[in-house]
């Protein structure tokens, strides 16, 4: 069973690195076929077990890249790159935000293939929204493509999906959410509404730079902390349930989800967290790794543009690596913290291992780096799930504009001290790295994962 699980790992690391190497450089796709079916040929023939596991590795990785150019939109649009487009589209995705550009994926009129869309602004866009663009098609990393849209109008907000059916219901609730919230919670409703469903839409622009400089921007966009936070409430309910509510469990978490707009980071963590009830349902140890590694494979296979160009996966995968393979070390060199400190000490090391993990992609994506981030990430992780419950009572009718008051004084005092890290003399690196050094980066993590022992702690509190 140890080999078995140390070849899906090969596998899995291979697959994702198979995907990214493809998105940088070209490669004929007999080249890959003929590589894979070479040493699909050498793994058989070998008795030496290092031998099988790096023809494994080779395989999955020829496997990752032509699945990104088999199932990739991109070619549908190199002949576009350089031209004006001006048009209608239908919006195929949430819309996302990462530094000061906004993102999502939409559908242009007489096209069957949908095209990543970029611009800076305040509009805010939904699922299956039919809007207008103007921009240009230019790459964005990489060989990838993109819009980048110098005008975004929406037409109707009408969904227009064939799978409007089950997520118009799910865009109306969380409307309704956000719209009791600002009623009762005032100017900061839109940061309740952020807490619980992600989306900096509508926020005051000096809390998100306050946020940003102190390295706390994901604070802003649900992720898979929200998950940790809820699925850490449903054990505790278990024990009390018994093995019964472990479907319910799965369940309220596959609708958090929804709710969340399916938002990468949120797909990966329920992933993980539906793995960790069914383990624990069929009495089976969770590894954090095998299950963070195969939920990303899943994700990447049914969409392989993912690992690339979309922030909140990026983050989100690279943070919970960061948690998994270097904690134990960080954890080690905290020898100095007592033992009484423990829940502590424990903090610290997530919150540094994560913030190490993510240098590379901050440094890219938001051309700086917060040097007050581990600091400032242990003060707001101690009260964002008493936040988020204060947000979630702010929305209910006639009681929640108590709650709203106490949300508003807990955010104002936690703005408050973010003020002061900010206010430290060089807080904020402003630095820039290219796309090629930050793929070079996580593709040594991913190897380093290969080497990495696999841990055979069960944890109370999963990491998801």
């Amino acid at each position: 069973m140890h080999n078995l699980g140390r070849a899906t790992q090969y596998a899995c690391v291979g697959f994702l690195i198979g995907v990214c190497v493809a998105g940088f450089v070209a490669i004929q796709p007999l080249y890959l076929i003929i590589g894979a079916a070479v040493f699909a040929c050498l793994g058989i023939c070998s008795r030496p077990l290092w031998i099988r596991r790096i023809s494994v590795f080779a395989v999955s990785l020829s496997i990752g890249a032509i699945c990104l150019q088999a199932r990739s939109s991109q070619s549908v649009w190199l002949q576009y790159v350089g031209q004006s487009y001006q048009g209608i589209a239908v919006v195929t995705s949430e819309q996302e935000e990462y530094g000061r550009f906004n993102s999502f994926s939409a559908r242009p009129d007489g096209f069957s293939n949908n095209i990543k869309v970029s611009f800076i602004g305040t509009t805010e866009v939904t699922y299956g929204a039919t809007i207008f663009l103007s921009g240009v098609v230019s790459h964005s990393q990489g060989r990838f493509i993109e819009l980048r849209a110098q005008r975004v109008l929406v037409l109707s907000r009408k969904c227009n999906l064939s799978s409007c059916w089950y997520m118009q219901p799910l865009v109306s609730l969380r409307n309704m959410t956000k719209k009791q919230l600002v009623q009762n919670v005032g100017e900061l409703g839109t940061v309740a509404y952020s807490l619980l469903f992600g989306g900096s839409s509508g926020i005051n622009p000096d809390i998100i730079q306050v946020f940003r400089v102190t390295g706390l921007s994901h604070v802003l966009a649900v992720s898979g902390y929200n998950i940790s936070i809820i699925l850490t409430a449903l054990v505790f309910i278990r024990r009390s349930w018994g093995k019964r509510a472990l479907v319910i469990l799965s369940v309220t978490l596959v609708i958090y989800c929804a709710l969340s707009g399916f938002s990468a980071s949120v797909v990966r963590a329920t992933c993980m967290g539906v793995v960790y009830l069914i383990g624990a349902g069929i009495g089976r140890m969770y590894l954090a790794g095998h299950a963070l590694l195969l939920a990303a494979c899943v994700m990447v296979f049914v969409s392989p543009e993912i690992i690339l160009f979309n922030p909140s996966f990026q983050f989100s995968f690279i943070a919970s690596a960061g948690i998994i393979l270097l904690a134990p070390v960080v954890l080690s060199g905290l020898w100095c913290i007592p033992k009484k400190l423990k829940k502590l000490k424990l903090q610290i090391a997530t919150s540094l291992s994560a913030v190490l993990a993510t240098i590379p992609l901050q440094i890219y994506l938001f051309s700086g780096f917060s040097l007050i981030a581990v600091p400032a990430n242990l003060v707001m992780f101690m009260v964002i799930p008493l936040l988020m419950l204060l947000a979630l009572l702010s929305s209910l009718p006639f009681i929640g504009v108590w709650f709203g008051y106490l949300f508003s004084e807990l955010f104002a005092l936690c703005v408050w001290v973010l003020h002061l890290f900010g206010q430290i003399p060089n807080a904020y690196l402003p630095i820039s790295i290219s796309s090629y050094l930050t793929l070079v980066a996580y593709i040594l993590l991913l190897l380093f994962w290969l080497l990495h022992k696999d841990s055979s702690d069960e944890s109370n509190t999963p990491t998801v």
